[in-house]
Protein backbone atom coordinates (compact mmCIF):
# COMPACT_ATOMS: atom_id res chain seq x y z
CA UNK A 1 0.00 0.00 0.00
CA UNK A 2 1.70 3.22 -1.08
CA UNK A 3 -1.05 5.49 0.27
CA UNK A 4 -1.98 6.89 3.45
CA UNK A 5 -4.87 4.40 4.66
CA UNK A 6 -8.65 6.53 4.55
CA UNK A 7 -10.55 3.96 6.06
CA UNK A 8 -10.46 1.28 8.65
CA UNK A 9 -10.44 -1.45 6.23
CA UNK A 10 -7.53 -0.20 4.88
CA UNK A 11 -6.01 0.47 8.14
CA UNK A 12 -6.26 -2.82 9.63
CA UNK A 13 -4.79 -4.14 6.07
CA UNK A 14 -1.79 -2.41 6.59
CA UNK A 15 -1.32 -2.65 9.70
CA UNK A 16 -1.29 -6.38 9.12
CA UNK A 17 1.20 -5.89 6.23
CA UNK A 18 3.89 -5.52 9.03
CA UNK A 19 6.32 -7.74 10.69
CA UNK A 20 5.31 -6.39 14.32
CA UNK A 21 1.79 -7.21 13.82
CA UNK A 22 2.51 -11.21 12.99
CA UNK A 23 5.13 -10.99 16.03
CA UNK A 24 2.54 -9.34 18.16
CA UNK A 25 0.30 -12.20 17.33
CA UNK A 26 2.91 -14.76 17.50
CA UNK A 27 4.05 -13.60 20.99
CA UNK A 28 0.51 -13.34 22.03
CA UNK A 29 -0.17 -17.06 21.63
CA UNK A 30 2.85 -17.92 23.17
CA UNK A 31 2.44 -16.29 26.23
CA UNK A 32 -1.16 -16.73 26.23
CA UNK A 33 -0.22 -20.67 25.84
CA UNK A 34 2.69 -20.39 28.58
CA UNK A 35 0.46 -18.33 31.05
CA UNK A 36 -2.26 -20.77 30.55
CA UNK A 37 -0.03 -23.72 31.45
CA UNK A 38 1.34 -21.35 34.43
CA UNK A 39 -1.90 -20.83 35.84
CA UNK A 40 -3.95 -17.52 36.11
CA UNK A 41 -4.04 -15.89 39.45
CA UNK A 42 -6.38 -13.11 41.04
CA UNK A 43 -3.31 -10.66 40.99
CA UNK A 44 -3.65 -10.97 37.29
CA UNK A 45 -6.55 -8.99 37.59
CA UNK A 46 -4.29 -5.73 39.07
CA UNK A 47 -1.18 -6.61 36.71
CA UNK A 48 -3.63 -5.89 33.81
CA UNK A 49 -5.93 -3.54 35.01
CA UNK A 50 -3.06 -1.56 35.91
CA UNK A 51 -0.97 -1.28 32.66
CA UNK A 52 -4.14 -0.26 31.14
CA UNK A 53 -4.58 2.58 33.92
CA UNK A 54 -1.27 3.93 34.24
CA UNK A 55 -0.58 3.01 29.83
CA UNK A 56 0.41 7.19 29.62
CA UNK A 57 2.82 6.84 32.00
CA UNK A 58 4.26 3.77 30.01
CA UNK A 59 3.57 5.50 26.89
CA UNK A 60 5.31 9.13 28.31
CA UNK A 61 8.77 7.30 29.64
CA UNK A 62 9.05 5.37 26.28
CA UNK A 63 8.49 8.24 23.92
CA UNK A 64 10.71 11.18 25.85
CA UNK A 65 13.39 8.39 26.58
CA UNK A 66 14.10 6.06 23.63
CA UNK A 67 12.29 7.95 20.71
CA UNK A 68 13.17 11.38 21.71
CA UNK A 69 16.37 10.32 23.47
CA UNK A 70 15.65 12.96 25.98
CA UNK A 71 18.39 13.21 28.58
CA UNK A 72 17.27 10.86 31.52
CA UNK A 73 17.38 12.50 34.70
CA UNK A 74 20.24 12.08 37.62
CA UNK A 75 22.19 9.46 34.85
CA UNK A 76 22.69 11.82 32.57
CA UNK A 77 22.93 10.17 29.60
CA UNK A 78 20.30 9.75 26.27
CA UNK A 79 19.74 6.66 24.75
CA UNK A 80 20.01 7.01 21.08
CA UNK A 81 19.50 3.96 19.62
CA UNK A 82 17.93 2.52 16.34
CA UNK A 83 14.66 3.41 17.52
CA UNK A 84 15.47 7.05 17.97
CA UNK A 85 16.85 6.92 14.38
CA UNK A 86 14.17 5.14 12.73
CA UNK A 87 11.56 7.92 14.84
CA UNK A 88 13.78 10.71 14.01
CA UNK A 89 12.82 9.81 10.52
CA UNK A 90 9.46 9.32 11.21
CA UNK A 91 9.06 12.49 12.75
CA UNK A 92 10.83 14.36 9.30
CA UNK A 93 8.22 12.36 7.14
CA UNK A 94 4.89 11.68 9.35
CA UNK A 95 3.45 10.05 5.92
CA UNK A 96 5.86 7.90 5.14
CA UNK A 97 4.37 4.72 5.21
CA UNK A 98 7.71 2.58 5.70
CA UNK A 99 8.50 4.58 9.12
CA UNK A 100 4.13 4.12 11.19
CA UNK A 101 4.40 0.69 12.21
CA UNK A 102 6.97 -0.99 14.60
CA UNK A 103 9.39 -4.20 13.07
CA UNK A 104 8.81 -7.43 14.58
CA UNK A 105 12.35 -6.32 16.64
CA UNK A 106 10.40 -2.95 18.48
CA UNK A 107 7.27 -5.47 19.71
CA UNK A 108 9.31 -8.56 20.40
CA UNK A 109 12.07 -6.97 23.33
CA UNK A 110 9.47 -4.96 25.57
CA UNK A 111 7.75 -7.95 26.66
CA UNK A 112 10.95 -10.31 25.73
CA UNK A 113 12.53 -8.16 28.61
CA UNK A 114 9.61 -8.02 31.37
CA UNK A 115 9.64 -11.81 30.79
CA UNK A 116 13.39 -12.40 31.78
CA UNK A 117 13.89 -9.92 34.48
CA UNK A 118 10.77 -10.55 36.32
CA UNK A 119 11.88 -14.39 36.03
CA UNK A 120 15.39 -13.55 36.91
CA UNK A 121 14.38 -11.25 40.12
CA UNK A 122 11.11 -13.09 41.48
CA UNK A 123 11.66 -16.60 39.83
CA UNK A 124 7.71 -16.41 39.18
CA UNK A 125 7.23 -17.86 36.37
CA UNK A 126 3.27 -16.73 36.28
CA UNK A 127 4.31 -13.43 37.06
CA UNK A 128 6.79 -13.51 34.32
CA UNK A 129 4.03 -14.30 31.77
CA UNK A 130 1.28 -11.65 33.04
CA UNK A 131 3.82 -9.12 33.07
CA UNK A 132 4.90 -10.11 29.46
CA UNK A 133 1.53 -10.45 28.11
CA UNK A 134 0.11 -7.03 29.19
CA UNK A 135 2.92 -5.18 28.04
CA UNK A 136 2.47 -7.23 24.65
CA UNK A 137 -1.24 -5.96 24.99
CA UNK A 138 -0.43 -2.44 25.41
CA UNK A 139 2.16 -2.19 22.89
CA UNK A 140 -0.29 -3.71 20.14
CA UNK A 141 -2.84 -1.03 21.52
CA UNK A 142 -0.61 1.53 21.73
CA UNK A 143 0.74 0.54 18.45
CA UNK A 144 -2.90 0.94 16.49
CA UNK A 145 -3.56 4.28 18.19
CA UNK A 146 0.08 5.51 16.61
CA UNK A 147 -1.76 4.12 12.84
CA UNK A 148 -4.85 5.76 13.55
CA UNK A 149 -3.48 9.07 14.23
CA UNK A 150 -1.66 9.11 10.92
CA UNK A 151 -4.43 7.89 8.64
CA UNK A 152 -6.58 10.33 6.96
CA UNK A 153 -9.81 8.69 8.41
CA UNK A 154 -12.50 11.01 8.74
CA UNK A 155 -13.76 10.57 12.65
CA UNK A 156 -17.00 11.29 13.46
CA UNK A 157 -16.78 11.80 17.68
CA UNK A 158 -15.22 14.51 19.54
CA UNK A 159 -13.02 11.84 21.53
CA UNK A 160 -11.43 10.45 18.34
CA UNK A 161 -10.84 14.32 16.87
CA UNK A 162 -9.13 14.77 20.16
CA UNK A 163 -7.22 11.75 20.24
CA UNK A 164 -5.75 12.65 16.49
CA UNK A 165 -5.17 15.95 17.08
CA UNK A 166 -2.71 15.74 20.27
CA UNK A 167 -0.52 13.45 18.51
CA UNK A 168 -0.72 15.62 15.14
CA UNK A 169 0.12 18.68 17.60
CA UNK A 170 3.31 16.37 18.25
CA UNK A 171 4.42 16.14 15.21
CA UNK A 172 4.12 19.65 13.72
CA UNK A 173 4.01 21.86 16.25
CA UNK A 174 5.98 21.14 19.54
CA UNK A 175 7.98 17.36 19.26
CA UNK A 176 8.39 18.43 23.21
CA UNK A 177 4.63 17.64 24.08
CA UNK A 178 2.00 15.17 23.97
CA UNK A 179 4.21 12.32 24.31
CA UNK A 180 1.45 9.89 25.13
CA UNK A 181 -0.94 8.66 22.63
CA UNK A 182 -3.94 6.77 24.08
CA UNK A 183 -3.66 8.15 27.53
CA UNK A 184 -2.67 12.26 28.38
CA UNK A 185 -1.66 10.80 32.01
CA UNK A 186 2.62 11.04 31.50
CA UNK A 187 1.83 14.02 29.75
CA UNK A 188 -0.03 15.65 32.24
CA UNK A 189 1.83 14.39 35.16
CA UNK A 190 5.64 15.42 33.39
CA UNK A 191 4.48 18.79 32.85
CA UNK A 192 4.16 18.37 28.44
CA UNK A 193 0.33 18.58 28.01
CA UNK A 194 -0.61 20.60 25.49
Amino acid sequence: MSKVPRTYFQMFRFFFSGSGSWATIFLLVSFLTGKSIAGWTLWDIFIFSGFFLLRGIFEWLTHAFFYHAKKIPFLGFRIKGDVWRQHMKHHKDPRDLKRILITYKGVSIPPIVFFVFTLVVSSNVSLSFSLALASLMLGAFVELGHLICHCEIRHRTEFMKRFVLLHRHHHSTDPNSCYGLTSTLGDRAFGTFY
